[in-house]
Order: structure tokens, then C-alpha cells, then sequence
């Protein structure tokens, strides 16, 4: 949500539908769809349900919002309208639980002989995503987190989730080249988050260490021909509408709370700028960086049934603030919050003047309860 409306989750109050009492976008808050629309463009969406679920307001601004994967697309573009269309596609397959089909289920990992069930079919359900988080739990009663081999096989499903991923874009691709409109197209690909393989002795994506908050962000212009530009400037998600809308020439979106990065992409240098993170529950822990520092805050420090300690590994420490030198110390490893007291300050100024700002901004909109349906749940 925070990629349609250029919006902290403070301001748009989305969260995830199991989240207690499900915000629904408040109708006041326009969205790059809409924008896009506005602007003459035919809007399509094919994704896989669960979080990005049209009862939280997900569809706002598309002409068609589909719901069971992003298969549905293949077929849509065939018949793609005349004028210009902006479409988002979207999956889970590179998520918990680490389950893909046959030929991917040991791409990376031949030799495995360990009683993690990562293969689909041992599932016995279509090679699709729907009704994998019904079994999500007779995933994990299958892994032994003691044993080395299991851990590391783990990231092998996930590295083969990816390779699946890489194929189907390439299909896709393929499929733009047929029909003679790829030259035409702009294509962005990201994440909403990375994923914790004991890094930090947790799993999944609950903290706000880097190895969840970096993720892929390419945006790749058929039309241009020039090398490639890396921005090395932390960006963040919220900057993806501005910069659609700003590299098409089209009206900015009412309110963004992130910046366009067209120089970056035009080869200029970035400043740098204040980025910031929140994490649901348990931890609701927020991220403040500036330059090489890096500052979390825990608000609460209950450990979450996916630290290591839990899965029967050493027990790791949650404290209430963690400030890092990433030029120094680029895998967060040692925390420096008693070593530099000024710095500190000025990251919890920082966090709690971004916090009130973004409350400020929420409470401009109407709150809408979403309603979503047991299937969704």
C-alpha cells in the first residue's frame, strides 16, 4: 500500500488483514492506479490475494483487480486495449513456506536427504499458491532448526522460489516480444520485504535488520538503450509512485510522502535523505537511518515464536534500542548505543518527530473498517 499511495503505513494505516481490526485505505487517499487511469491509461491487476486483498482497498484505481495469481495476466495481455495500460502483477511464490514445484524443488540443493518437505507435490495440490497457507504449518513441523542441513536448505527453497520467479519473467518477457510491444514497456521489479535466514537467529520477516529491508528495486526502460545506472543512495518503496509518474511526465501524486528518483536514473547523484521502517506485531519495532547510522527502537521485547530460541537454537537478545555504523559494520552485529550518546539523541528526535508527522497526516483521513471475508483470512 505504501507503493500505490507514496505513504508511510503511520499515514495510510493499511496493515496485514490478521492484523485485529483491519483498516480499509480511506477513500481520500488517491493512488498511483488512479493517477494512471486519470491519466488515459487502462489499469490491470493479477495477484494472489491474502494481504493485497481488494477489502483492503488494494483495487482502488484499477479497471481490474483478479485475485487468483498472476497467471490471469498471460491471457488479459493478449487482449490488451488499445491505449497505453499500467499493470501490476504480483506473488507469493517467493515466500514462507518455501514449497515449489517439480523441477525447482532441489534446483540448488541436489544432494539434500533431510525430511524438510519443500516439494509441492508432496502436498498433493495444483502448482499453484492457493491453498499453501492452509498447510503452511505441516511445512515447518518438517524442519529440525538444530540440524545445519536443514537451515541451509531452507535458503536453497528460497534461492530455487526466485529461480522460478527469474523463468517466469522471462516467459513473460518473451511474451511482450511476440506481440511486439515490448520496446514500449517500462517494467519495475521489487519486494515488499527480504527474508531473515538466521542472520540475526531468527527467521522470517519480523525485524528490521538489512537483511529484510534491502530488497531488489529495478526499473528497466526498453525504450532506452544507455548502460545501466546503480543509485547507491538509500531509497525506499514510497518513492516508486513519484518516480513512475514523474519519468511519464504525469501529475504527481496529491501528498507523496516519498521522492521521485528520476535524476538517479538519468545518472545524477542522489542526496541523501532520512528513510525510514516500521514492523508489526510482536515487536512493533520502527527503523530510523541517516547517512552510516542506522537506530531501532523495540517497544516490546517478548521474543516471537520464530526466534532461534524457540526453534530449540542458542537464545538471542531483543534490547529496547540497537543504533549501527553500517560503513563499519554492514551485518548490524554490534549494537553502539552507549558509544556515541549525541547520535543517539539525534535518531530519537528523528524517530519520534517522523512518528508525530505521520499521525498528523492519518488523522486527516476518515478511518474505514475493512471487511474481509473468511476465505481471505
Amino acid at each position: 500500500m505504501s507503493m500505490f499511495t507514496s505513504l508511510y503505513p503511520e499515514s495510510h494505516q493499511v496493515r496485514n488483514v490478521s492484523d485485529g481490526a483491519p483498516t480499509r485505505l480511506s477513500s481520500q487517499i488517491p493512488t498511483l492506479a488512479e493517477q494512471m487511469k486519470q491519466a488515459g491509461y487502462g489499469t490491470i491487476a493479477c495477484t494472489d490475494g491474502g494481504n493485497v486483498n481488494n477489502a483492503l482497498g488494494f483495487a482502488k484505481g484499477f479497471d481490474m483487480y483478479g485475485e487468483t495469481g498472476a497467471e490471469q495476466f498471460v491471457s488479459l495481455v493478449k487482449i490488451q486495449p488499445q491505449q497505453p495500460w499500467f499493470s501490476f502483477l504480483h506473488t507469493y511464490w517467493v515466500h514462507d513456506p518455501y514449497i515449489v514445484p517439480n523441477p525447482f524443488y532441489k534446483f540448488f540443493d541436489r544432494d539434500y536427504s533431510g525430511g524438510i518437505k519443500g516439494n509441492l507435490e508432496d502436498y498433493n495440490v495444483q502448482a499453484n499458491y492457493f491453498g499453501v497457507a492452509s498447510f503452511r504449518t505441516k511445512f515447518w513441523d518438517t524442519v529440525d532448526f538444530t540440524k545445519k542441513r536443514d537451515r541451509e536448505h531452507l535458503v536453497n527453497l528460497y534461492d530455487s522460489a526466485i529461480r522460478m520467479i527469474d523463468l517466469s519473467l522471462r516467459g513473460l518477457l518473451n511474451l511482450l516480444d511476440e506481440m511486439e510491444i515490448k520496446d514500449n514497456t517500462i517494467l519495475i521489479i521489487t519486494s515488499d520485504h527480504g527474508e531473515e535466514f538466521f542472520e540475526h537467529s531468527r527467521i522470517l520477516h519480523e525485524r528490521l535488520y538489512s537483511e529484510t529491508l534491502q530488497v531488489p528495486l529495478l526499473f528497466i526502460d526498453f525504450r532506452d538503450q544507455k548502460p545501466g545506472r546503480l543509485i547507491e543512495t538509500p531509497v525506499q518503496l514510497v518513492d516508486i509512485a513519484p518516480t513512475l509518474l514523474d519519468y511519464l511526465e504525469l501529475p504527481p501524486l496529491p501528498g507523496a510522502q516519498g521522492a521521485s528518483l528520476k535524476a538517479g536514473l538519468m545518472g545524477k547523484k542522489l542526496e541523501d535523505r532520512v528513510y525510514y521502517s516500521i514492523a508489526s506485531a510482536p515487536y512493533n519495532s520502527r527503523m530510523t537511518g541517516k547517512g552510516p547510522w542506522k537506530y531501532i527502537i523495540n517497544p516490546n521485547r517478548v521474543p516471537s515464536n520464530n526466534d532461534a530460541w524457540v526453534l530449540g537454537l542458542p537464545r538471542p537478545s531483543v534490547p529496547t534500542e540497537e543504533l549501527y555504523n553500517l560503513n563499519d559494520d554492514p551485518g548490524e552485529t554490534t549494537n553502539v548505543t552507549t558509544d556515541h550518546p549525541e547520535i543517539l539523541k539525534e535518531m530519537q528526535e528523528l524517530t519520534v518527530e517522523h512518528s508525530e508527522r505521520m499521525k498528523s497526516v492519518a488523522d486527516q483521513y476518515t478511518r474505514e473498517t475493512a471487511q474481509v471475508d473468511d476465505n481471505a483470512m
